[in-house]
Order: C-alpha cells, then structure tokens, then sequence
C-alpha cells in the first residue's frame, strides 16, 4: 500500500473473549478499592452495554471510586488481570487476522473504550504499537477519578481516532476496524473496511443490511505460552 494505513481492532470481545473492565472491576473489590455492591451491579451494567441501553455516565461514578489510588498500583493491577484473566481470552482467530493484516502492510491499532493502562499489557504481548483507548487523569502519580479528556466511547472513540489518524497524515478510506458493538457505528461507517467481530444484536444487524463482512471467534488461547 502506498498510503499509510491502519487496521483498528477493539478489545472487549473482539480480541478478547471477554471485557477488561469486568476483571479490573473484579480485582478492584478485592483490594478495597470499589464497594462490594458495585460488583453485584454488573450484571445489570453489562446487560445494559449489550442492549444498548447503557449510561455513559456510569463509567464517571465507578472511576470516582479511584480517586487517591497511585497510577503505579493500577499498572500492577493491569499487568496481574493480564496474566490471569486476559491473556487466556485472547481469541486465536484474532491474533491471525492481526498477523494478516500486518502482512497486508497495515500498522495495528487497538482502539478500545477501556483504560490505556489496563490494555498495554495486551498490546506488548501482541507486538501492537499503538494504542488508541481511555487515558485516566493522573497528577502527581496519582489518580484523580476523573477521565483525561472524553472516554474513547462511542463518539468518543471515534473522535480520538481521527486525531490519532490526522497526527499520522493518514487517511481512514484505507483503514479497516473490527469491532463488536453498535456502540462502534460511528467509527465503522468512516473506514474502507468496516468488519463485525461476534456482533452484539444491532450491529448484527446494520452488518446484514450494509454487507459489512461478520467474523465470528471461538477458539482462545487458554494457557498456551
């Protein structure tokens, strides 16, 4: 390819069979740091996030929880939920088609709604350079409980993207993105390539009336080193 082009990947059940924020929030109570009644309320959040009905606003109460927690300990916390939870969930079909698109000379983005420092450990492991995802304010090494700019969420994700695309003078009409969720609509209606990975039941369907190519993952890498 002539054109500096990319091949945008989100996480939560597109590369992972799984959510990141489920096991940060699951290792957070452990430790004290959010109530154990927030935990029972996931359940709900989730359902919520699947059907569309979820309130971006909740993700600014839970990250108020975190205010006074130093940066250091939640990349420690980011770095044990990958080797326990996360890196067993990788999909097998997702480190393939990463592998492909590298071969067909895109560069590798993951361009998730989750916190950057809960995904790094995801990106090192899969040798992805760039990271496109939700940066915590941090001052003084520590955290503040509040979002550094708007969470990479919905309009929010594809806002960041473009930028992350103008910085790089590249150009969307040769990007692919895979994602998920209805939730990505904005962003995959902007791309050359726009690809549901085991679609919740809306993008399933905008999929099905637009033609847009639906993979669909099972097989994750477990224990495998």
């Amino acid at each position: 390819m002539d054109k500096r082009c990319f091949a945008f990947f989100d996480v939560d059940h597109t590369i992972l069979c799984g959510s990141t924020g489920k096991h940060l929030a699951g290792l957070s109570m452990r430790r004290g740091i959010i109530p154990f009644w927030w935990f029972l309320k996931l359940p709900v959040f989730y359902f919520r996030y699947r059907t569309g009905y979820l309130d971006p606003s909740m993700f600014s109460l839970l990250l108020k929880k975190f205010q006074g927690i130093p940066f250091s300990q939640i990349k420690k916390m980011a770095e044990e939920i990958f080797q326990t939870k996360i890196k067993p969930q990788i999909y097998l079909e997702a480190m393939r088609l990463i592998q492909l698109e590298r071969d067909r000379g895109r560069i590798v983005v993951l361009a998730t709604s989750a916190p950057e420092s809960v995904v790094l450990p995801l990106a090192r492991y899969l040798e992805v350079p760039e990271v496109v995802a939700t940066k915590l304010e941090v001052r003084d090494e520590v955290l503040t409980g509040n979002f550094d700019g708007d969470p990479a969420f919905g309009p929010g994700k594809q806002a960041r993207v473009l930028k992350f695309v103008e910085k790089h003078k590249a150009e969307l009409s040769c990007c692919s993105f895979y994602s998920d969720s209805h939730y990505d609509l904005p962003l995959l209606e902007c791309v050359e390539e726009p690809v549901a990975v085991n679609p919740d039941g809306r993008l399933s369907r905008m999929a099905d009336k637009r033609g847009w190519k639906v993979l669909r993952f099972k097989d994750v890498l477990g224990d495998n080193p």
